[in-house]
């Protein structure tokens, strides 16, 4: 009878990114190339330099890489595409086959991001309300679910819901139709059934213009905190001061920083200057204040990218995708209005404003690499892809390689 391995699977390589390591790398030495190990029940066992066989497959990647897997918390979707003239993007329609395409780029888990569009919209004859409810329904019941032992796909970790109460006038390329000004009578219709809020609306984020809840004392980020969801500010022209006091009243994360904000001056730092200052000015490090950036070099330049990615503790990179960067150059449907894809950027058809994405996370890794010049910080750069993400989503399971968290692992 075959003694049975210790071991479901070994991986050689040459480099593990974990924070157990050194300056946390551990690195083969000599002939000796790094060994991590993989339990039989899907997580990490270890890691070493043994050469003992002791799994059921062994693998070689010698000279690569591996880290956690990337974790993309703000996430559109890819829609259904196709060659007809107009296609829709940006959505989840099939959300199993687009969480197996985003594993292509080295995303293990996702948000699903969606907008809520107001009472009886229509676009072409289609109700938008109804068809939202269905969808949001749907991702609900697949939210933290693993694939089937015959697939491969991401994690949908929840849905992110950009709005309804942002602030029209910094909408970016959202459309008036899914921008309302919500109140806490509304949100059983926002995140859960019609009837009653439920705990299993699988709504992990909203994010919420501050300036729009003000004269209420923020009583709709409060109402979404006792559910449990994060509230994230964006989309918002808000002072400073007034982003403070809704970080005090229990908002936690802020929405794309830089896009979709009052601009920032040295007299006037707005929303954005609350993910720039010091933390101990307003006790958000105490707090737990994190923000996340779109990585592309298009929405936000190099340089203005640095400066966030240095200075603040907990930054983690996004997406904001709404299109396959496999897919053709052309003009699609997104959330009811047409857009173009061109060069890997997505822009409103009639005035170009930026529209989403075509990034992945793969890429936006590549580019916080570039960051480093000739020195770069693959660590720090695992940290933003994915350490930080599960930290802002309060994830034990995920975002490290340490032993007893899941084996979603990105090999490069």
């Amino acid at each position: 009878m075959k003694k049975r391995s210790k071991y479901k699977l070994t991986i050689e390589t040459a480099q593990i990114i974990t924070p157990s390591a050194k300056e946390g790398i551990y690195s083969s030495k000599g002939n000796k190339s790094a060994k991590l190990r993989i339990g039989r029940n899907g997580t990490i066992a270890g890691w070493d330099r043994d050469s003992a066989l002791n799994s059921d497959r062994q693998i070689g990647f010698q000279n690569c890489i591996v880290g956690p897997g990337f974790i993309d918390i703000h996430f559109h979707g890819y829609g259904e595409q196709s060659n007809m003239p107009y296609s829709e993007i940006g959505s989840f329609q099939n959300p199993e086959r687009i969480l197996e395409k985003i594993t292509s780029y080295g995303t293990t888990a996702a948000i699903a991001t969606m907008l809520v569009p107001a009472h009886s919209r229509r676009f072409f004859g289609v109700d938008l309300d109804a068809r939202f409810k269905l969808l949001r329904s749907q991702l609900a019941d697949l939210t933290m679910k693993d694939a089937s032992p015959d697939k491969t796909r991401a994690r949908l970790l929840g849905i992110h819901l950009e709005g309804p109460k942002i602030n029209p006038a910094v909408s970016g390329a959202i459309p008036p139709n899914t921008i309302w000004d919500a109140n806490i009578r509304d949100l059983p219709r926002i995140i859960g059934e019609d009837e009653k809020i439920n705990s299993n609306h699988g709504v992990r984020i909203v994010t919420v213009a501050p300036e729009m809840d003000i004269s209420s004392d923020f009583s709709f980020i409060r109402a979404l905190v006792d559910c449990g969801i994060i509230v994230s500010l964006g989309h918002s022209a808000a002072t400073l001061e007034q982003t403070i006091a809704a970080i005090n009243a229990g908002a936690r994360h802020l929405t794309h920083l830089y896009n979709s904000m009052k601009q920032f001056t040295h007299r006037d730092p707005s929303i954005i200057g609350a993910g720039l200052i010091d933390p101990r000015f307003y006790n958000a490090h105490e707090l737990g204040l994190s923000l996340e950036i779109i990585c592309d070099f298009i929405h936000v330049n190099p340089a203005i990218l640095t400066l966030a990615v240095n200075q603040h503790h907990l930054v983690a990179s996004v997406t904001d995708s709404v299109a396959n960067p496999d897919m053709e150059d052309g003009t699609y449907e997104f959330a009811g209005q047409w857009v173009s894809v061109f060069e890997n950027a997505v822009r409103v058809l009639n005035d170009g404003r930026l529209s989403g994405s075509s990034l992945t996370m793969l890429q936006a890794f590549r580019n916080l690499l570039l960051l480093g010049g000739d020195e770069p910080d693959i660590v720090k750069a695992f940290e933003i892809t994915a350490t930080a993400p599960a930290k802002i989503l309060g994830l034990n399971d995920s975002g490290k390689i340490e032993k007893g968290k899941r084996a979603d692992l990105v090999i490069l």
